[in-house]
């Protein structure tokens, strides 16, 4: 039977009431008679709810209707977690599910791992709902109100459930965030990710430190409140380091403090408490420390010498962003994987004194040292690239993908020198002390000094095979392949030249470098001239490259590539992509 034949079958019932209830009655149906009008709506009522419930008899009748409970609520479950893409939308574009039909909405309303996405966003009600349909289901709860006035009393309820939360994402001004800590739990036992950012302008004396409860200790000193926490990401927000014990479960810990903070702040964290909290934690994948470390009390002060390693043997990518000498110190203490991924920003409000670089130099050395792939005869790293403000060292291993295993971002003080370029007095300083013999290849970025500056450089660094340069005027490619090794000893005759650092170079690579600059005449020669008569002093030093690549070149002539080929022994294979100068223009 379908739809209309119950519906015909229902209205020829009702029109038999209608018929039945007039004959019992010895006046005709008056509009006022309220009792029948009552008795009417009844029945109305009544055959209502019987052709729903045949729709609903109907709807099991189909194949969608006869999935388990089980399995539908699973279902659910997917589809939930495919609208979490749109974060605009999150926790709330899936509920249309609910409006298709009476069983879909009540599998949704008794399936609590459905409502535990707690997003608190623009407006307050869906959260509310939320945490009423999830029980006690695991909670992931996200709060972003830096735009808006928030409802108190809902963080602070969100607050009180957060024993549940198995996420905890807090994006807050410091005072809200300071109002909605006072209804914390003591323990968190599910929590796997805390990630609190506190947003606006916020005077690094006032920050925030983060309640005791997510780090409290029991009487064997290990973790209680968050004993299965991996991910942790505090922004804008301190801890107590010196009072913390860090769960063993922790794979990932980011601190980061913006803004323009003084690296000898008060505020700030000494590096024992930083090393301290870092012990027992194997299972640490990354570790960033951004602004969080408070430098020495004197621009020549040492550390003391190192009498505790702290072993994190899964380490895969740490940064140090801070004072200089304490950033150093920080990762001589540690005891990590020799493929780890090392970041540090040595940044400061005072330049390091001279006597504190060979300090920086053996911490350096241990970690560059430790090979990923032992060659016989060769050290571990196999490339260094440097740029005006950082320099990136790079180890001999088997995976297609490169990356720097130690970069060391050089960006303190150099106002006070302006003569001077921080990464290459620090290079200067311990070139000579750091295992980079072997490297092969080279990789010049940018503006440099003279060649004088380049000689104990490039000099600490004799197998050079691969030379590329990027991005670097004329002079920087003729400063390199002119340089040679000074003659300190005075034991050459008087007619020989010293030799030409970079004594092994086979292979030149230019990259994106202007063979022509406008005007400039480079002492009425050409460029490329210049570079001809570099390398034709190379060649017959026996030190030239037998291969020259250029590509992205601007002002770059077909006869320039000519006159190339003149004087490099082996090929020289150009892109043809090049912006033409025109001097007309």
């Amino acid at each position: 039977m379908d739809i209309e034949a119950l519906a015909l079958t229902a209205a020829k019932q009702i029109l038999k009431s209608l018929h039945d209830l007039e004959k019992i009655t010895p006046f005709p149906l008056s509009s006022c008679d309220a009792a029948a009008r009552h008795s009417l709506q009844e029945q109305i009522q009544t055959h209502l709810s019987a052709i729903v419930a045949l729709k609903t008899r109907i709807n099991t009748c189909m194949t969608i209707g006869r999935i388990p409970v089980e399995i539908l609520a699973r279902i659910f479950f997917w589809i939930v977690v495919g609208t979490h893409d749109t974060r605009s939308s999150r926790g709330t574009r899936w509920i249309t599910i609910t409006h298709v039909c009476r069983h879909w909405r009540q599998v949704a309303l008794n399936t609590p791992t459905l409502w535990t996405d707690i997003c608190v966003e623009g407006t307050v009600e869906p959260a509310a709902t939320f945490l009423k349909r999830s029980k006690g289901a695991q909670l992931h709860i996200h709060v972003e109100m830096s735009l808006i006035a928030p409802d108190i009393r809902l963080l602070h309820a969100v607050a009180a459930e957060s024993h549940r939360a198995a996420t905890l994402s807090l994006d807050l001004e410091q005072n809200r965030f300071n109002a909605m800590s006072s209804s914390f739990p003591s323990a968190f036992p599910h929590l796997r990710q805390l990630i609190v950012n506190i947003s606006g302008d916020i005077p690094i004396q006032t920050i925030s430190v983060l309640t005791p409860a997510f780090f409290s200790t029991g009487v064997d000193g290990r973790n209680t409140s968050t004993p299965a926490l991996e991910y942790l990401k505090l922004t804008n927000l301190q801890i107590s380091w010196a009072n913390t014990s860090f769960p063993s479960t922790l794979r990932c810990i980011i601190f980061q403090v913006g803004g323009m903070v003084p690296t000898d702040h008060p505020s700030l964290v000494s590096y024992l408490d930083i090393v301290h909290a870092l012990q027992g934690l194997p299972l640490l994948e990354v570790l960033h420390l951004r602004g969080v470390f408070r430098a020495l009390s004197s621009p020549i002060a040492l550390p003391p010498p190192v009498e505790k390693h702290v072993q994190l043997p899964r380490l895969r990518d740490m940064a140090l962003y801070g004072d200089p000498t304490v950033s150093i110190h920080i990762m001589d203490h540690l005891v990590i994987p020799p493929d780890c991924r090392i970041a540090m920003r040595l940044d400061g409000n005072r330049v390091p004194e001279v006597a504190t670089y060979p300090f920086y130099a053996a911490p350096l050395r241990a970690k560059l040292a430790d090979p990923i792939i032992p060659v016989e005869g060769k050290g571990a790293l196999q490339q260094v690239a440097i740029d005006q403000s950082s320099v990136s060292f790079f180890k001999r291993h088997e995976s297609s993908i490169v990356y720097p295993h130690l970069l060391v971002d050089v960006i303190f003080g150099y106002r006070d020198r302006p003569e001077s370029l921080p990464v290459f007095d620090l290079m200067d300083a311990v070139c000579h002390q750091l295992p980079i013999c072997d490297v092969s290849t080279l990789v010049v970025t940018g503006w440099l000094p003279t060649n004088l500056v380049w000689e104990k450089i490039l000099g600490a660094m004799p197998n050079i095979r691969v030379l590329r340069i990027t991005g670097s005027l004329p002079r920087v490619v003729l400063s390199l392949l002119g340089t040679r090794e000074r003659d300190t000893v005075g034991v050459l005759p008087q007619d020989r030249l010293p030799p030409f650092l970079m004594p092994k170079l086979e292979r030149l690579e230019l990259h994106k470098v202007p063979f022509r600059l406008g005007e400039e005449t480079w002492d009425h020669s050409s460029f490329v001239e210049r570079l001809c008569e570099v390398l034709s002093a190379r060649s017959d030093a026996g030190s030239s490259p037998v291969e020259l690549t250029i590509t992205k070149c601007t002002s770059l002539w077909d006869c320039d590539i000519s006159e190339l080929q003149d004087v490099v022994a082996g090929t020289v294979d150009w892109d043809e992509e090049a912006d033409y100068y025109d001097s007309d223009e």
